[in-house]
């Protein structure tokens, strides 16, 4: 039986999904920590024999194109999929873990990225269309062909190339995921559910009904609690494990980020300009001069019916604004469309109104050969509906609606707009020397209609050049001021600045998801402690992403770039346990240790009612809830709930459970086997067994990929100083 199916027969996609998501999430530790400073060369990240270079990285990141986001983010990122991906391949190589040339060709064929690569590029090329296994083989050798030879094709050399390199990029990744489930199954067949397992599964799959009374935490207000630092310290050595640093050392900081925004004045003057050019595009009837003249204003044009108004761009971003404009249009006619205080306007102006032919119902035929024009024009004159023509050497579509306001193409325009209804025309066209042929119907063609020239005038709201320089002179002054620490700290919320706190490592991508904070991240990892850094400057786009088929008037506003002003402050330097009193760690303890103290309080005053749910929840005005299912398997209660649930007997009342989140006290009332039967087949083990099991196969498959050992994490060597 072929590897492949071997697969499919083993809930790969359970065994896959696993290992995304552990080597995405719980392998950051292990993957961002460590660092050396001395003798990396240029290795960017290594681990048990596997490395990352700069050159790899580069043409990893080339290979990937260009990316929205934080750069630096997005290199960590690709540093560390990379050393997953050498880890993978160390093992594979090792195992000898490779599909076969057939599973990978069909892997490829099937792949959805291929599909769509390869559909795209035979349509420029005058392919068919791909239906199923057999001609999405030929058409992805039709196209290789062509890439490869791209001058008999008349293919531009380096287009053929770029393509050329994604297909390369394509089959490693095909070959990489099938090489990773073939591995997923292997590591899978070492957790084979024995008795044990399977009536542990069984057991957890037990309903209770149950009867339960909840008292929260919160119901004790904050004041009625003391917590001392034993308190505090107990709650952190219950979780030391949690806080054990891995691979390298972690820094303590302390950071201020401040917003450079618009102030008040920049607001008032921002409607003051508005409401200034919506009087003046009024009085300029014809014109957009006044808006074109001013740069903070951005003009575009669309041409545009009421029918599209009213039903093609229906819920479109001010398309109910536009409409407006245009149910009482006359040209000239200028209002604001949309605005949000503080953010943008955009207005809306109407340049004119004429009568044009709009839609045009039409129907299409489009061949490679135009050796068959004749053929294909006798055959389509005979045949009413074109969707019905099945031809291997055409592609048809019938009754298709467009607007002959967004048709690019002037000589379609042209045949779309002149030819009688029901005459068919040849079309021929080259697309980059590539002969295309097309037969023309034009099946419908309504009278012409009031078409709106549509001017959208957007003007976003920004901080002056004066703003900028206030906030950014105060900010830097405050560090000149506080330039240790503990000053840094101390007086930030008199001078108006809020103080955070954070650990980073060596593979930190930023400071506060930051774009351009790499260089303080560096500055934190080699500073010493007390040391404050230079403010850093940090922009950020919220670009919004266009729809698809909506006209560029109706796309939603392109914000501000958001600028921030951040600077950091050194704490202290770990490398085995972040201490307990570190102010990045200290709030979480507290609140965990003052929720405990409430829990105890609270389990302390209600005791003697424990075993009356009703006079317990009528004593802390709560409610007994009902009649709950519970199963140990999907259970959401606190651990120590669920474990006090289970080992309680039928009709027992359960002694009160205190959790940081508050107490709990459930009344068994009735325990129902499983629909599963301990005596059923193996295979429901296993099933149940994958479901419930698995995941915690993940550390395991660290250890297993990382051999035990820690990942030095080099990348900051690549990364210039503050005072470099």
């Amino acid at each position: 039986m072929a590897t492949l199916e071997k697969i499919r027969s083993k809930s790969v996609i359970l065994f896959v999904i696993i290992i995304v998501a552990l080597l995405a999430f719980i392998l950051g530790d292990f993957l961002t920590s460590g660092r050396t400073y001395f003798g990396s060369g240029d290795k960017m990240i290594e681990a048990n024999g596997a490395q990352v270079k700069l050159d790899e990285l580069n043409a990893y990141r080339e290979k990937q194109g260009e990316r929205k986001g934080d750069p630096d983010q997005i290199n960590q990122q690709d540093i560390n999929a990379l050393l997953v991906q050498k880890l993978f391949d160390k093992e594979f190589d090792q195992l000898g873990i490779n599909p076969t040339d057939s599973e990978l060709s069909q892997a490829i064929v099937y792949n959805s990225e291929v599909q769509q690569f390869i559909s795209s590029l035979g349509q420029a090329f005058g392919l068919a269309p791909a239906y199923d296994e057999a001609s999405m083989t030929q058409n992805i050798a039709a196209v290789l062909e062509r890439l490869k030879n791209p001058q008999k094709y008349q293919i531009p050399a380096d287009q053929a190339n770029r393509y050329l390199a994604i297909w390369r990029g394509m089959e490693s990744s095909v070959e990489n995921s099938l090489r990773q489930q073939l591995y997923s199954m292997l590591i899978g067949g070492l957790y084979a559910p024995n008795d044990v397992d399977a009536q542990a599964i069984y057991d957890g799959e037990t309903i209770r009904n149950i009867d339960l009374v909840m008292i929260p935490s919160a119901s004790i207000a904050d004041d009625q609690i003391t917590v001392t630092d034993d308190d505090i310290k107990a709650v952190w050595a219950k979780n030391k494990s949690k806080f054990a640093v891995k691979g390298g050392d972690k820094r303590s900081i302390a950071y201020i980020v401040q917003q450079v925004a618009p102030s008040d004045a920049d607001y008032t003057e921002a409607d003051a300009a508005v409401a200034k050019m919506v009087a003046d595009l009024q009085k300029d009837t014809l014109s957009l001069a006044p808006a074109q003249a001013d740069s903070r204003f951005l003009t575009q044009r669309q041409s545009i019916t009421k029918a599209q108004l009213d039903t093609r761009y229906q819920g479109a971003n001010n398309s109910r604004s536009f409409k407006k404009l245009v149910d009482s249009a006359y040209v000239g006619k200028t209002m604001i469309v949309q605005s949000i205080p503080g953010s943008f306007y955009t207005i809306g102006k109407i340049m004119g109104i004429e009568q044009k032919l709009d839609s045009v119902t039409y129907s299409q035929l489009m061949f490679e050969d135009g050796a068959l024009s004749d053929s294909l024009m006798t055959l389509a004159k005979a045949t009413q509906t074109w969707d019905s023509l099945k031809l291997d050497n055409a592609m048809a579509m019938g009754n298709q609606e467009i607007s002959l306001l967004n048709v690019t193409n002037p000589k379609i325009s042209e045949i779309l707009s002149a030819t009688p209804v029901g005459e068919t025309v040849l079309y021929s066209d080259s697309i980059q020397g590539q002969q295309i042929n097309m037969l023309i119907r034009v099946d419908k063609r309504p009278a012409p209609v009031s078409v709106y020239d549509i001017a959208r005038i957007d003007f976003v709201v920004e901080p002056s050049s004066a703003t900028r320089g206030k906030i950014s002179g105060d900010f830097r002054n405050y560090l000149g001021n506080n330039a240790t620490a503990q000053a840094f700290t101390e007086n930030a919320e008199k001078a108006g600045y809020n103080v955070q706190h954070a650990l980073v490592t060596a593979g930190t991508a930023n400071i506060a998801g930051l774009p351009s904070t790499r260089a303080l991240v560096k500055f934190a990892m080699d500073g010493k402690t007390g040391k404050v850094s230079p403010a850093f400057e940090s922009k950020v786009r919220q670009s919004q992403t266009p729809s698809a088929n909506i006209p560029a008037i109706f796309q939603p506003a392109q914000p501000a770039e958001q600028e921030y002003l951040v600077a950091v402050a050194l704490g202290k330097d770990y490398d085995d346990y972040v201490a307990w009193d570190d102010p990045a760690v200290r709030p979480r303890l507290e609140r965990e240790a003052t929720n405990m103290k409430k829990a105890e309080k609270l389990a302390e005053t209600y005791k003697d009612k424990a075993n009356d749910l009703q006079a317990l929840a009528t004593a802390a005005k709560t409610t007994v809830l009902k009649s709950q299912p519970f199963a140990f398997n999907s259970s959401n209660y606190p651990a120590e709930v669920s474990s006090a649930i289970v080992t309680a007997a039928k009709d027992a009342v359960t002694e009160i459970v205190t959790t940081p989140y508050g107490v709990y006290v459930a009344k068994i009332n009735s325990i129902n086997d499983p629909a599963m039967k301990l005596e059923d087949s193996r295979d429901m083990y296993l099933q149940q067994f994958n479901r419930q099991f698995m995941p915690l196969v993940g550390n395991g498959l660290i250890n297993a990929l990382l051999g035990g050992n820690e990942a030095e994490n080099h990348s900051l060597n690549f990364v210039a100083g503050i005072d470099d």
